[in-house]
């Protein structure tokens, strides 16, 4: 801080010697009324340059400042899509288990869902465990495939014992 008021009263000193050299080298007549209102302007603006340096650094905290908020709600809008991907899987999961439940079986079930055009979140795999015959396996992995749209590709079926 000590430095920057040193710098700045030897600014305001050179400028005051350079006006007191321009008006005393200034023609009578004019010429010198015009003259001493520019070497006035100039030293007006040499005494209140720090206030211009500090009006500055404001707009380079307030442009810091609108980077932050931007970075935050970026942070925001993806922690937003992590909740609503979850809750999306989780809704999937609830189906299948209710659907199945209605089918009379017992089994445990895991979806994965990817974004997709729109910032839609879609599940695109599904993993399902537990006792199930070759027919029940078919039939379970066709209403996946119908209501749920993930391919019967991408539907992993495994058998468990003693569930």
């Amino acid at each position: 801080m000590i430095d920057f008021v040193r710098s700045w009263l030897i600014g305001v000193t050179v400028v005051a010697i350079l006006v007191a050299l321009a008006e005393a080298l200034m023609p009578e007549g004019g010429v010198k009324p015009v003259g001493k209102l520019v070497c006035g302007l100039v030293l007006l603006v040499a005494v209140l340059s720090p206030i211009l340096s500090w009006r500055d650094q404001g707009t380079a905290v307030g442009i810091s400042w609108t980077q932050q908020m931007e970075e935050h709600t970026q942070q925001l809008e993806k922690q937003q899509q992590i909740q609503l991907k979850t809750i999306i899987e989780e809704q999937c999961v609830a189906y299948i288990l209710d659907k199945a439940k209605e089918m009379g079986l017992t089994i445990t079930a895991n979806v994965t869902c990817v974004l997709g055009e729109g910032d839609i979140f879609l599940p695109v795999q599904a993993e399902l465990a537990g006792e199930l015959t070759a027919h029940d396996a078919v039939r379970l992995t066709a209403l996946v495939e119908e209501d749920l749209g993930i391919s019967s590709t991408s539907i992993v079926i495994t058998e468990e014992d003693g569930v």
